[in-house]
């Protein structure tokens, strides 16, 4: 079965070369990329509804940019496509009539239970596009399907959704089995606020993912600003609010949006306090509020641990340590409620913005706490295999064997010495160690770091 679109990419690939033109291209190849690439028949139908609705707009797109939309072409570029539709949907007839051709693009039951899902979602959300004669052939071969698979799919859910590109700004991710998909979706599709990160869909069939805009850990980030946190705080008492726990909160839950430019909640690992499962035990607020104080221990001191020193660290201001000894607290059910926190954690916000010096001195402190793990990241790869690679250059460059032993010895030398250090290392010192196995060498002599810039493309 051909694939629609052919005579429009073909009309957009002859234009003279135009900036707007490129980008309605570009931004039809990338919408219909998985469409494209699909080769089974039945699959490919079921990606139709939204490849027309797409086409029809690119049409028009195009035919406004190039100042056509009321002339002869509009007609005879919709004559195109609507002439592709109609040869498929030949194709598609002659497949309801055939059994046996019918019974071997069906595929196995988890094949099946995929391609009834993804016949009924697609019409349901862009079936107002289609045709009576394309809507009338899909439920027969639907019906066709279900009789010879004994498959059936009920409601679809209205967060189910098959593509990030319905939307701008998004990601895909992976989640661990339809039926976790699909619990934790339909709690993420409740939530509407500014600190938790958004969801805009979630497909539960075969390869689960959600559908959600984008964002990076703040532990990824050089300093988790007081800032940041009073965003995370404000979405945990969202939740706590909706009576929606974390079954484990830590760390990788707290993010940081970059277009919003604050600090959100994850979104995932949710779970209703309500819901049946959830025991006083397992999951609740003060456990929560507990784990979130841990995190943030770890995230502004880049301390790792279960419970806080018994002492205040010299490191710690005392009041962000009477509220991190408060939220950790071994009784968690006499720690602080949410809005103490988000009362407190707003006049640390404020302290750190009037002085910005205390923010530096948090970045001044951070420490790379396993030498071996920290990786270089221009090349993606830890020290000590950057090391084992400059070992292996020392014995391709033969001309400059000597000097870049001598190099490459003294190099292996000092990181042999920072790396058995007993004390957590200054991240300061250790990036300048990097760099320094990374400069070129300043005379043609010493080209084995110039041969690393080149391996490496730096």
């Amino acid at each position: 079965m051909g694939t629609l679109g052919t005579h429009l990419r073909a009309q957009l690939e002859a234009l003279p070369d135009n900036m707007a033109i490129t980008r309605c291209y570009s931004s039809l190849r990338q919408q219909l990329q998985d469409y494209d690439g699909e080769s089974r028949i039945l699959f490919k139908l079921a990606g139709t509804p939204r490849a027309v609705q797409i086409l029809q707009r690119a049409v028009d797109s195009a035919l406004g940019i190039l100042d056509l939309f009321d002339k002869p072409d509009r007609v005879s570029w919709h004559q195109a496509l609507e002439l592709e539709r109609e040869e498929q949907v030949t194709v598609l007839n002659a497949l309801k009539d055939d059994d046996e051709w019918l019974e071997g693009e069906i595929g196995g039951e988890r094949e099946q239970l995929e391609l009834l899902t993804l016949l009924k979602h697609g019409v349901i959300r862009y079936g107002d596009g289609l045709k009576p004669q394309e809507l009338d052939l899909i439920s027969a071969l639907y019906d066709a399907v279900v009789c010879l698979s004994n498959v059936v799919v009920g409601d679809l859910p209205d967060w189910f959704a098959t593509s990030e590109q319905e939307w701008s700004l998004t990601v895909k991710s992976s989640v661990g089995g339809e039926e976790k998909c699909m619990s934790q979706a339909a709690i993420w599709a409740e939530l509407l606020h500014l600190n938790i990160r958004k969801f805009y869909g979630a497909y539960c069939v075969d390869q689960a993912t959600f559908i959600h805009e984008p964002g990076r850990q703040l532990a990824e980030k050089s300093v988790a600003t007081w800032e940041d946190l009073l965003g995370c705080a404000r979405g945990l008492h969202y939740l706590h609010e909706r009576g929606i726990v974390h079954q484990k909160l830590s760390e990788t839950h707290l993010m940081y949006s970059n277009f919003n430019r604050r600090g959100v909640l994850s979104g995932l690992d949710l779970v209703h306090l309500d819901n049946g499962e959830v025991t006083c035990f397992k999951y609740g607020q003060a456990l929560d509020i507990q784990a979130f104080g841990f995190a943030i221990f770890e995230l502004r001191y880049f301390k790792i641990g279960t419970q806080l020193p018994d002492v205040r660290p010299e490191f710690v201001l005392e009041d962000e340590w009477n509220l991190l000894s408060a939220m950790c607290t071994a009784d968690a059910s006499g720690s602080l409620t949410m809005e103490d926190i988000l009362y407190t954690i707003g006049v640390l916000a404020q302290k750190e913005t009037r002085y910005p010096a205390s923010r530096e001195r948090v970045e001044s402190e951070k420490v790379v706490v396993d030498l071996s793990c920290y990786e270089i990241q221009t090349l993606g790869q830890t020290i000590e295999v950057a090391l084992d690679d400059i070992e292996a250059l020392c014995v391709e460059l033969d001309e400059f064997v000597d000097v870049n032993r001598r190099m490459y010895t003294r190099l292996k030398d000092v990181y042999d010495q920072l790396d058995a250090s007993q004390e957590p290392l200054p991240v300061t010192l250790v990036e300048n160690f990097a760099l320094i196995v990374l400069v070129p060498a300043p005379r043609g002599a010493c080209s084995l770091l110039s041969k690393i810039q080149t391996v490496y493309c730096l």
